[in-house]
């Protein structure tokens, strides 16, 4: 009996593995990251918030801090998982990355790709009297 229940359960199983492995997988992580160069001045980009987002944050935007105190664990790097924010929805094409406006600092938005390579890598700079405001 033992023996037959085996060969039942193993038979079932060689057509349920060959499905699910041809079901797609979507990724839950895409990140978008780069390095942030200091602004003209010398003024480190290190503890400023990064946001990426689609026509405008109100909409939804996923963010970082660059450096030690962010993702990257690395001064003047940032990671953000595109994926992070439900409001936002992923698709390939253009959106939108900037850096907050925080004591007289930051960046305007820039136009970043999303691709179907599963990552995009995007290096910023800190700019004086720029960036968006974020509440």
């Amino acid at each position: 009996m033992k023996f037959f229940l085996i060969s039942f359960v193993i038979f079932n199983l060689s057509f349920v593995i060959p499905a699910l492995a041809s079901e797609p997988v979507y990724p839950l992580f895409y990140p978008v990251y780069g390095e942030v160069a200091p602004a003209a001045d010398g003024t480190s980009p290190d503890g400023y918030r990064v946001v990426f987002y689609n026509y405008s944050p109100g909409f939804g935007y996923a963010q970082d801090i660059i450096g030690k105190k962010g993702k990257s664990r690395k001064s003047r790097q940032y990671v953000i998982n595109v994926f992070s924010d439900p409001r936002l929805e992923i698709n390939a094409g253009n959106y939108e990355i900037a850096i907050v406006s925080a004591e007289g600092y930051g960046m305007d938005g820039r136009t970043v790709p999303i691709t179907e390579d599963g990552y995009t890598k995007f290096d910023l700079m800190l700019v004086k009297k720029q960036g968006i405001i974020v509440e």
